[in-house]
């Protein structure tokens, strides 16, 4: 009775064809991640859009002096005020110093506005590029959309008061 096994070279030859596919499969696999942490970040965003919404309304049209004076009657969940990429950072690399100070919201915010300022006003984003080299930023209007480093630094060092608390 004769045995029939895998030669030496079959084996290699298999288990560099799983390396490459496994190469191949491994940056869209992390593309992915990223792409949903970006979309779970500009929920939260809006999120906290439809609770200024409301404290504007309760509050003849201002915005509460701090993000987190939105909680707990506009927003119930607290991690709506934590971005999910930083989230992921801090757990995989426990040992570093957290981008964020302790206890602080994710997002950086403009307090001082009103509801009915100008739409384009940035009132809340990221307070570091996590996201494709840039951040999430929240305007008055509503919208969420995408803005490069250059730009976030320039938000992040704006002089005066009402920037308090926006850089990290």
């Amino acid at each position: 009775m004769s045995r029939r096994a895998f030669t030496y070279a079959e084996l290699l030859c298999v288990i560099g064809i799983a390396a490459v596919i496994w190469m191949l499969l491994i940056p869209g696999l992390v593309r992915g991640r990223n792409r949903a942490d970006e979309t779970a970040c500009i929920g939260n965003l809006r999120n906290v859009s439809w609770a200024l919404g409301m404290y504007a309304q309760d509050h003849n049209g201002w915005l509460p002096p701090a993000l987190t004076g939105l909680s707990p009657r506009y927003l119930h969940d607290p991690d709506v005020y934590c971005c999910p990429r930083v989230e992921s950072a801090l757990a995989r690399f426990p040992d570093e110093p957290s981008p964020v100070p302790a206890g602080a919201p994710h997002y950086a915010y403009r307090p001082g506005l009103a509801h009915d300022d100008l739409p384009q006003e940035a009132v809340a984003w990221d307070r570091g590029p996590w996201h494709r080299g840039g951040a999430n930023v929240l305007y008055l209007s509503g919208a969420v959309e995408h803005m490069g480093e250059a730009q976030l630094d320039h938000l992040n060092h704006l002089p005066g008061p009402q920037w308090a608390g926006a850089g990290p």
